[in-house]
């Protein structure tokens, strides 16, 4: 018999309209004390990823 495999759906990546980056991004650069930059992620659900906005600006 042939082993049976469990096709698991892929989880869909949220997305973000241009508008909707600008302004994620224009919090981020208002983040300046520590643990902001992280709470700003989590709470965006990371749409951006860190690197991604490190190389946009100043690192934090």
């Amino acid at each position: 018999m042939a082993a049976q495999t469990e096709v698991v759906a892929k989880a869909a990546r949220r997305r973000f309209a241009a508008a909707e980056q600008v302004q994620i991004l224009k919090e981020a650069d208002g983040c300046t004390k520590p643990g902001e930059l992280s709470a700003l992620l989590r709470r965006h659900a990371a749409p951006v990823q860190a690197t991604a906005l490190q190389s946009a600006g100043p690192a934090r």
